[in-house]
């Protein structure tokens, strides 16, 4: 077997050129693999090589600057006529610092979405022509009389790759969506967050302010896409057990 191929997905042709009437089932077997493989992929583009563990120790750490950056902040004596402001500054910025995260995380989806696509649309391209004209030469020696082609045959296994590709272009699109409009939304919001500071910062003692409030969503930000990763790993973990669990049911089933 290649690498391009799975066993599973060389059962359904079997299946295809003997008629069997398990295909139904061996092609939901063959979605559950996928599933699985699509999710340890998602974990390793995650991670990026790095440990979750390192990743908790670096959010607690952040949590702890986030918590300092705020004590400072709360020591700047500000008079009443500017508390709306800073408010308005605070509000400006927790807002920014949310959608700027939701991008970051569904642009993390769209990479490996797209990583998903080029495996399966490479898998049409890389298709072992060979193990297939085999597998078709042995159906052909059991059944003479078989009305299938080779080139239908191949033509079923790129079908079944096709299918996949179109599938997660389908997710692709909702998020591209979603990202366009989030962008849209986070130019509006820098747009008044400008404008707030560009207020304050006409009276120079709160220019520090504005710092120590700028670092805070710095880091708001960034917990927020270490927080991501970390729900999004210990997630797709939990898939993959119950997949695994599934295919185990399923395999028995079949046997």
């Amino acid at each position: 077997m290649t690498a391009y191929t799975s066993d599973n997905e060389y059962s359904l042709i079997y299946s295809y050129l003997y008629g069997f009437d398990g295909i139904n089932s061996i092609q939901d077997l063959n979605l559950i693999d996928d599933e699985i493989i699509s999710e340890k992929e998602r974990i390793k583009a995650l991670l990026g090589g790095h440990k979750i563990e390192a990743l908790e120790s670096t959010l607690k750490e952040i949590d702890s600057q986030i918590s300092d950056l705020e004590s400072r902040e709360d020591d700047y004596d500000i008079v009443d006529s500017q508390n709306h402001a800073i408010s308005n500054l605070k509000q400006s910025r927790q807002d920014v610092a949310l959608i700027s995260t939701k991008i970051a995380n569904l642009e993390t989806k769209l990479f490996h979405n797209q990583k998903t696509i080029e495996r399966y649309k490479h898998n049409i391209v890389e298709a072992d022509i060979n193990a297939i004209s085999a597998l078709y030469n042995e159906a052909k020696a059991v059944i003479p009389n078989l009305t299938k082609t080779l080139e239908q045959t191949i033509e079923f296994h790129n079908s079944i790759m096709f299918r996949k590709a179109k599938y997660v272009e389908e997710l692709s699109k909702a998020v591209r969506d979603e990202i366009y409009d989030l962008k849209t939304e986070l130019g509006n919001k820098l747009d008044t967050e400008k404008k707030v500071v560009k207020d304050i910062s006409r009276d120079s003692q709160f220019s520090g302010f504005i710092l120590i409030e700028k670092e805070i969503q710095n880091k708001r930000e960034e917990r927020g896409r270490i927080t991501f990763i970390i729900d999004e790993v210990r997630n797709s973990e939990k898939i993959i057990k119950e997949k695994s669990k599934n295919k185990k049911i399923f395999v028995k089933i079949l046997h």
